[in-house]
């Protein structure tokens, strides 16, 4: 497996991308309402094969999700006002790179574009990556963008256990794994398995859902699984994905088998900003707030400062923040770095509630990771040299 990186002739390419105007690439949405019911949203959901949908309330822009859905305990009874997520609006004048920013930050598909208070439509990430992809100059292999820290089940797993699965890790895709590749259950597979049915009385749907979750994992996962070969063009996996209506493709190889996954979030992963020329630093999803956004570059700079005293051969730097949950005004991330080397790629992935601290925790993790791997090759050198001897 190669591990690449940007170069600054592709970062160039993609500043083209990042500075385009969003106003070409607005799609029609339906909004919804606060009033209307959770079960609702669901069939709307399914018919439409959206993931998020969006509504206005006193000039606020909220979102519900699959994932939102599928974390909610009893749907029947739910109201969706007390599970609604405030997400921030875009206007036509913005740009791609602004907006893919926005959308990986708040674990978006979509995002609403407002002008004047109305809400005009909604930008994709399949359209940002469309755009990517017809941009026809990315020299970058599947391996560069995959998530390597890929969660699988059994097939024998219930349905119940997946579901808690992505709930807790906040992920939307599970591939089945046992010895070799059997299938894979998305999210949507498990909002279908689980979805409302107004043929059948409220009381017979819940005895049946219970039913559903108690079932094997295997009987609603999809046995076409997309999957391409990990150092294929991000541009292939891109028309795959389109090509087939996916929102994945698993990344594997002869010799490893299933080795990580890219999303539609991963690529747009590639629109991040540089904010170090030497040995490049790139972040995804930084603070709305100037001081907070400055105070992160900074602290990963210096990360990224500290170990390059310990792997002086560290070629590129990457991190991506991404809010996983948010009560009140608190809001807890995930912050994600990978550090790539001339010979390997570290990759670490941590939440918390203040990002300082997560750095700091990051920062802590892969320190001990590379004096590991240090000690390691210290030892190999010794064992080599007495046996020369």
């Amino acid at each position: 497996m190669t591990i690449n990186t940007i170069t600054p002739e592709i970062y160039r390419s993609l500043e083209k991308i990042r500075q385009k105007p969003i106003k070409q690439l607005i799609e029609p949405l339906l909004l919804i309402d606060t009033q209307d019911p959770i079960t609702k949203i669901i069939n709307n959901l399914l018919e439409s094969n959206t993931y998020d949908v969006f509504g206005l309330l006193k000039n606020k822009i909220f979102s519900i999700s699959i994932l939102d859905i599928l974390s909610i305990r009893d749907i029947d009874n739910a109201k969706l006002a007390s599970n609604l997520k405030y997400i921030p609006s875009v206007s036509s004048d913005q740009n791609l790179g602004y907006v893919a920013q926005a959308m990986s930050k708040y674990r978006l598909r979509s995002i609403p574009i407002m002008e004047d208070g109305d809400v005009i439509g909604q930008i994709s990430s399949k359209s940002i990556c469309n755009v990517i992809d017809n941009s026809k100059t990315l020299n970058i292999s599947s391996s560069d963008i995959m998530s390597s820290n890929l969660l699988s089940a059994k097939p024998d797993e219930k349905i119940s256990f997946v579901r808690t699965l992505m709930q807790k890790n906040r992920i939307d895709h599970v591939p089945i794994i046992d010895n070799s590749l059997k299938g894979m259950v998305t999210s949507f597979h498990l909002l279908t398995s689980l979805g409302h049915s107004e043929r059948i009385g409220r009381e017979s749907y819940r005895v049946e859902k219970i039913n559903r979750l108690d079932q094997q994992v295997i009987g609603i996962a999809d046995h076409d699984v997309i999957i391409s070969n990990v150092d294929e063009n991000v541009n292939s996996i891109i028309k795959l994905m389109r090509n087939t209506n996916s929102s994945y493709s698993l990344i594997s190889d002869k010799q490893n088998g299933v080795m990580g996954i890219i999303t539609y979030s991963d690529i747009l992963g590639l629109l991040g900003e540089r904010i170090s020329d030497d040995s490049p630093i790139y972040i995804m999803g930084l603070p709305d707030d100037p001081h907070e956004a400055q105070l992160v570059k900074s602290k990963f700079i210096k990360l990224v400062q500290f170990l390059k005293k310990m792997r002086p051969d560290i070629q590129e730097s990457r991190c991506k923040i991404k809010i996983k949950d948010i009560k009140g005004k608190k809001m807890r991330y995930e912050l994600s770095v990978n550090i790539l080397t001339t010979k390997e790629n570290y990759a670490f992935s941590i939440n918390g509630w203040e990002l300082p601290i997560i750095f700091d925790n990051i920062k802590n993790s892969l320190q001990k990771r590379l004096t590991s791997d240090l000690n390691r090759k210290q030892k190999r050198q010794r064992e080599s040299e007495r046996y020369r001897q």
